[in-house]
């Protein structure tokens, strides 16, 4: 995961776990202890969080998966930028935890059929 073009973390008890250098980037950090260790829900635009909560409860709580989703997160300085996110539920070091991919998907075309096909 060192080495992926995306950004990867562990969602463990509401916190970053096991950042991989591509999230720091992302995320507008220089370096892992900027992010490592501090609450998820930081970096998620405020009007994701209920998404983001639901999303937890699924995964969680209900042993779901839930489709890839775009949401709008918050880099250290405070701009945002839009990602696509992928999560699913797994346990880590005895705990519930999700591992995260996300990629920025800021110059997508809003307006390009979201699969092959579409009208």
């Amino acid at each position: 995961m060192e080495r992926s073009p995306e950004g990867f973390f562990v969602y463990t008890g509401g916190y970053f776990q096991h950042v991989n250098p591509m999230a720091c980037r992302l995320l507008g950090a220089s370096r892992m202890g900027e992010v490592s260790g501090t609450r998820v829900l930081d970096r998620v635009h405020p009007d994701f969080h209920g998404m983001v909560a639901e999303n937890l409860r699924l995964i969680l709580d209900e042993g779901l998966d839930v489709p890839d989703q775009e949401m709008v997160l918050v880099r250290t300085d405070g701009s945002t930028f839009r990602a696509e996110v992928r999560a699913v539920g797994i346990t880590h070091w005895g705990q519930p935890s999700i591992p995260v991919c996300f990629r920025d998907v800021s110059d997508r075309d809003r307006s390009a059929p979201a699969a092959a096909g579409e009208a």
